[in-house]
Formats: C-alpha cells, structure tokens, sequence
C-alpha cells in the first residue's frame, strides 16, 4: 500500500510541475500541430533549450533569416513547440 502511495504522490508532484511551469510562461499544455520551425524546434531542442529560448529577449536573427520568418513567428513557433514538450512530458507521466 505504501508503494502506490508514493507512486501516486510522485506523479501528482510531477503533473503539478508542469502545469505550474506551463502557467509560469504563459502557455498551455496541448498537443499542436506543428511545421516548418515549430517543428523543427521540437524536434531538434530539449525542454529546457525551449525555454531558454523563451526567455531570450529577442528573437534569434539568423533563425528568423534562415526560415523567412518575422520574430513574432519565431517565438510562437518556440511556445508551440514547448507546449508539445509539455504535452507529452505529461502524457507519459498519465500513462506509468
């Protein structure tokens, strides 16, 4: 009994982790379809590169130059991406 107590309070503290960093930037935690530098992002940057990323105060310029696309874009593309991270960090968590 004590086991699944713990397994379950572990799962609980990890789920409430995620949302809290979720609500902490401003983003939700969903699964988005994504393309081009979105997906890119996801697919080439972990959890924490992403949030980085987020933090930064301006778009990175060689980015943008690369994918012909505006700053505004970039950084929706970095929150679409993160929020995919999320998605499936908490999916994974749902399903041990």
């Amino acid at each position: 009994m004590k086991r699944t107590i713990f397994k379950t309070s572990e799962f609980a503290t990890q789920r409430a982790a995620l949302k809290f960093l979720a609500t902490s930037l401003k983003l939700t935690i969903q699964r988005n379809e994504l393309d081009g530098f979105a997906e890119a992002c996801f697919n080439d940057n972990s959890l924490d590169e992403l949030i980085e990323g987020l933090k930064m105060r301006a778009a990175d310029e060689t980015d943008c130059k690369n994918w012909g696309i505006t700053p505004t874009q970039w950084r929706s593309s970095l929150e679409e991406a993160l929020e995919n991270r999320l998605f499936f960090a908490l999916e994974a968590i749902e399903e041990e």
